[in-house]
């Protein structure tokens, strides 16, 4: 055959057909629509959580200075209005961003057990409260300084009966914090904050020690 023959049946061929959209294609177009609503909407569950449990946090922080203080009225408000915004962010974190309100919880329960131990009552308990596992423990680890603080005023003020009082509610405190040191892998900072627990412990015990040889 010759071989302009050839190459006129190869120009007479028709072009391949573009394959029109299939059911398939509209289906993961969908699907990718989907996973962009959810995500964006977890982006701002995120955005919002963590822009508004700043002010629960700085409101039980400044509980625990009115607690320092002795205006315990002033501090109960405190702690119960960053209860209610804990409570109300619950409400629209997913189950997913849950982990965001650890912190504010970890703040609450600190102020509330500093609060118990001033007042010379029971420390509140999670359901009590209201708070996540994690929080609750995690708080009250950090309440231990705080108390240790307490601790300090009241022995400047020569009130060695409440002081040794507020220093076996810490020492109990701690004797039952003390086996969460091991979970550190799943308890974020928990050894670290027992090992400085345990400093605090024992610089309180000194001072006590100190002011009963005093005459205190």
């Amino acid at each position: 055959m010759a071989r302009g023959s050839i190459m006129r049946r190869r120009r007479g061929r028709p072009r391949a057909q573009a394959a029109p959209k299939t059911d398939g294609s509209k289906r993961v177009r969908k699907s990718i629509e989907a996973a962009a609503e959810a995500l964006q909407s977890a982006h701002d569950s995120r955005e919002f959580l963590l822009r508004n449990t700043r002010t629960a946090v700085l409101t039980s922080g400044r509980a625990i200075m009115e607690i320092h203080r002795e205006n315990y009225r002033e501090a109960e408000k405190m702690i119960a209005s960053a209860s209610e915004m804990i409570e109300e962010y619950r409400k629209k974190a997913p189950a997913g961003l849950r982990y965001l309100l650890v912190t504010s919880e970890q703040e609450m329960v600190e102020a509330s057990a500093l609060l118990a131990v001033a007042r010379g009552r029971q420390v509140p308990t999670s359901s009590s409260l209201g708070v996540s596992n994690e929080g609750y423990v995690l708080g009250m680890m950090d309440s231990l300084g705080e108390i240790k603080r307490h601790v300090v005023d009241l022995l400047r003020r020569n009130e060695a009966a409440r002081a040794r009082r507020a220093f076996e509610r810490m020492e109990e405190m701690y004797s039952m914090l003390y086996p969460f040191a091991a979970m550190d892998r799943v308890l974020k900072e928990a050894r670290r904050k027992m090992d400085v627990g345990r400093i605090q412990l024992e610089d309180a015990r000194a001072l006590l020690v100190h002011a009963h040889i005093a005459g205190r």
